[in-house]
């Protein structure tokens, strides 16, 4: 027999015994997992898959319930806190796994399944597990982590101390990865040791947030501040003399970190410096007179005491002014730019509306107990009270009260930021400004500019509501009536009334909410709420329970007729809220 014959008659053995050994072992593992397959380190050859899920949950149970010692990183602060995966969410999916385990080498042709099978007596096979986690206690989880882990980064500054400006250091900030945190929970899980004796650290993910402006640059910026005090100031108006010296510029001053890079880091604080020139300024300012209207004694006329226009500094102009004049060596003088100051009623608005009636009012109401809430509220209404809308004006909410800013006697009061109610100057004014939307929809007026608040709020009429944001969002409605209007605003501890007056003013005004959609649920809840870090809160501290508020659309249709009934348009008012999270706050 030649060699080639008996090479072929031994391949030929060694592939019938190789197939009679895949045989037998197919025919021993009929109905069970085949030898040679693992999962979560548990061997499930020669296991039905019942049994094997049986052991994979046991597994399961192990990791998920061994303690995790989570520890602060490079740019986290030091700490130390203990886990379980079980309690951020993390879930293996057992059922899963133990189906994947019976299809191996069970799935194919027959070829692959020979060789599947043959390879598993070679080289044993791990089957992928999976492991997912789940929002609500992984959110609780990452919230506290964030607590403990997360703080802004700190700008450098230049701040002047009787009169030297010094620098003080910039501070990295840190931020909770939590995509990575979610990674790190469930690769712990997936390749952990099996000894549920054993802790496990992990090292929190934490991407350090770097400070807009670096120490480095505060210190070029420190070069260049000298020469805002290098010398006085001088403010002239007609035969008006007064200098600002080193020492008021220096109290005036404020670090412009935007104007670092230009050369120009101080610049006048609005506040501050308006409120040292004031008082110098005084007697260059006039009020205005405000145009009367008297009655006879037979109130059956009217009678016009004319309005007088007043002076005063424009003190937006005058601040830039010396901000300019101190930021060079010479000239440095400065020229009070004034303006007209014109009565709230003139003469012409005032014979207008001698026989003026009122047209639209609205009235709404709120809680005294915010005292701050109740000064913003008073605030605006003395600054509109009184407001003349000319035929053919649009008038801004914005335009009229201006900035809120604390300089023009605003305080700090709840406002609504990214979903959840912050301190913010001027909190509050929106119940204003609502109120007017009211009397301007009853009075038949167009809206030119309205928006929704963010969240729902009960204490409106559905849908009817108006936010106001100086800069962003304005109310602004047009008066398109031949009437001259009058706008009173009056404002009480718990309520504020807005109305609209005119002259031969006659509309019909019908209104109709449409029923509520889109209802979307809050992302936490109160057993998950969303935790917030409240620096008003003192370290540890936690408030009660904040309720979450359900988002939901709705919209208000208004019809507007002529005083003959014709309709002279129709319009609608859309309203988006978004859902308000269960808040728990914590001092931080």
């Amino acid at each position: 027999m030649s060699r080639g014959r008996q090479a072929s008659i031994i391949v030929g053995l060694l592939v019938l015994l190789a197939l009679s050994a895949v045989g037998v072992d197919a025919f021993i593992s009929r109905g069970r997992i085949h030898r040679g397959v693992t999962a979560l380190g548990v061997q499930l050859g020669g296991l039905a898959p019942v049994e094997a899920e049986t052991r994979l949950s046991q597994e399961a149970a192990r990791r998920l319930n061994r303690r995790l010692t989570l520890v602060g990183g490079d740019a986290a602060p030091a700490f130390t806190t203990i886990i379980t995966a079980a309690d951020a969410g993390v879930h293996i999916d057992v059922a899963t796994t133990a189906v994947r385990a019976m299809e191996v080498g069970r799935s194919g042709s027959l070829c692959a399944r020979l060789i599947e099978r043959m390879r598993l007596w070679i080289s044993p096979r791990d089957i992928a597990t999976p492991i997912t986690i789940d929002d609500a206690p992984f959110l609780s989880v990452a919230d506290e982590l964030s607590i403990v882990v997360e703080h802004l980064p700190v700008d450098a500054e230049l701040v002047v101390n009787g009169g030297e400006p010094k620098v003080i250091a910039a501070r990295k900030g840190a931020r909770l990865n939590r995509e990575a945190l979610k990674h790190l929970l469930m690769d712990a899980v997936a390749g952990g040791t099996r000894d549920l004796q054993v802790t496990q650290d992990l090292q929190v993910p934490v991407d350090a947030i770097a400070p807009k402006l670096t120490t480095e640059k505060a210190l070029k910026a420190l070069e260049d501040a000298s020469i805002f005090f290098s010398a006085p100031v001088r403010l002239t108006y007609r035969d008006w003399v007064a200098d600002l010296t080193p020492d008021d510029l220096a109290q005036m001053a404020q670090f412009f970190p935007e104007g670092v890079d230009a050369g120009r880091p101080l610049t006048v604080d609005s506040t501050t410096g308006r409120e040292l020139v004031e008082q110098r300024l005084a007697a260059i300012e006039t009020p205005p007179v405000d145009a009367e209207i008297v009655p006879a004694v037979d109130r059956r006329s009217y009678s016009v005491i004319a309005s007088k226009d007043g002076v005063r500094v424009n003190w937006d102009t005058l601040l830039r002014l010396i901000d300019q004049a101190a930021l060079r060596s010479a000239p440095r003088h400065v020229a009070v730019p004034t303006e007209t100051w014109a009565p709230r009623l003139t003469t012409l608005d005032a014979e207008m509306l001698q026989s003026r009636s009122v047209i639209a009012s609205f009235t709404t109401y709120f809680s005294p107990a915010n005292r701050a809430r109740v000064n913003n509220i008073a605030q605006v209404a003395a600054t509109l009270d009184g407001r003349v809308i000319r035929p053919g004006e649009i008038f801004s909410f914005n335009e009229a009260v201006g900035p809120r800013t604390q300089a023009a006697g605003y305080d700090e009061a709840p406002v609504i930021d990214n979903g959840v109610l912050v301190p913010g100057v001027g909190g509050g004014i929106c119940q204003v400004s609502t109120t007017l939307f009211n009397a301007v929809l009853l009075a038949g007026l167009p809206v030119v500019e309205r928006w929704p608040h963010a969240l729902f709020l009960e204490r409106y009429p559905v849908g009817r509501d108006a936010t106001v944001s100086y800069g962003s969002q304005d109310f602004r409605f047009r008066n398109d009536s031949d009437s001259v209007l009058l706008l009173n605003v009056v404002a009480a501890d718990d309520f504020v009334e807005v109305k609209l007056s005119g002259v031969a003013f006659a509309r019909r005004v019908e209104l109709s909410t449409s029923p509520i959609r889109d209802v979307v649920p809050p992302r936490s809840s109160p057993t998950y709420p969303r935790i917030l870090v409240d620096p008003a809160l003192a370290p540890g501290q936690r408030d009660e329970l904040e309720p979450g508020i359900e988002g939901r659309s709705v919209s208000v249709r208004r019809s507007v007729h002529g005083p003959d009934g014709q309709l002279l348009f129709t319009d609608e008012f859309e309203s988006v809220y978004q859902p308000k999270d269960w808040i728990v706050r914590v001092g931080g």
